[in-house]
């Protein structure tokens, strides 16, 4: 059976350029206006969008028209490795003091209204960004779903990410691990449901050879790319909330001593 190579060129989509070229450019000019401001966070918002900036203009992005592997390689690195680092970097505060005074004060009272104050309130939610991260991962792997765009899945992992520091912030270490474990098994079980030998996806179904892997094959891979790297990184996210956890659960218990 013939063999096909798919393209490795980097892609060079002036949209998708022009968005992670002003997203660059308004942290790096928020983040000198912003007083205090750690410098690990920095660091997390560039490595996030560095992780960004490869997953959507790499060879990666043009194997995913061919390899379902290089499909859910490009998903997972977007929504477990991108949108976290993104998060932590404070990504919304940096952008908005970018952006000139009439601006803000037209964004500020835009926001303040009720029907989008309800709005937020409603998405910000941890349980229904995790509904919506969940539903929207899901349905970029079953194709008798809609396949939504890459941005729809950043901005659901976004969100989920963005919930789960917000728990964090509020000392909340065993919601954010439940949530993290929900996230840990769905994806075991979506991954489990890949590597089976049914083939899911009949779009990558094709008579000849990509690098040596079967459609069949190639489907499996993808399942234990995601199972793998999913399980992976929940796991160590729940790890270090419970280290946190304890070490909270310590500092109140010295404190406690002492008064």
């Amino acid at each position: 059976m013939n063999l096909i190579e798919p393209s490795g060129a980097w892609t060079s989509d002036p949209l998708v350029l022009l968005c992670l070229l002003l997203s660059g450019a308004l942290y790096l000019l928020g983040a000198n206006r912003i007083s205090g401001i750690r410098s690990w966070k920095i660091a997390c918002f560039w490595a996030g969008w560095g992780s960004l900036c490869i997953a959507l203009g790499s060879p990666l992005n043009s194997f995913r028209e061919t390899l379902f592997s290089a499909h859910v390689a490009q998903q997972q690195m977007i929504s477990i490795l991108s949108a976290p680092m993104l998060v932590l970097g404070r990504p919304v505060q940096a952008s908005f003091l970018a952006l000139p005074a009439p601006w803000r004060d037209a964004i500020g009272r835009w926001s303040e209204r009720r029907v989008m104050a309800v709005l937020r309130d409603l998405v910000t939610r941890p349980l229904t960004a995790w509904i919506l991260y969940c539903a929207i991962l899901w349905s970029c792997h079953l194709p008798i779903l809609f396949q939504p765009a890459l941005p729809v899945l950043l901005v659901s992992a976004l969100l989920f990410w963005s919930a789960l520091i917000r728990l964090y912030d509020a000392r909340d270490f065993k919601r954010a691990g439940l949530y993290l474990f929900a996230a840990l098994i769905q994806t075991a079980i979506l991954g489990t449901l890949l590597s089976s030998n049914h083939l899911w996806h009949p779009q990558y179904a094709r008579p000849l050879r990509v690098w040596g892997l079967t459609p069949l094959e190639d489907q499996q891979l993808g399942g234990l790319i995601l199972w793998m790297t999913g399980s992976l990184s929940y796991l160590t996210a729940g790890v270090v909330l419970f280290a946190l956890w304890i070490r909270a659960s310590d500092a109140s218990a010295t404190r406690s001593q002492t008064a």
